[in-house]
């Protein structure tokens, strides 16, 4: 789990636009959260599953 934190910490500051940029909440199912982020050249879905 510790490798994976580290890849994602490593993946968000390589890439701007999920850090930087408009920021839109996406229509997920109960127990998931899911948004939109870029920063115009770039978008990314971020979903998450807490169940």
């Amino acid at each position: 789990m510790l490798s994976l934190t580290k890849a994602l910490l490593a993946l968000r500051r390589a890439e701007p636009g999920l850090h930087a940029g408009s920021y839109r909440s996406l229509e997920a199912p109960e127990g998931c959260f899911a948004y939109e982020r870029g920063d115009g050249e770039e978008r990314f879905v971020v979903a998450l599953n807490f169940t």
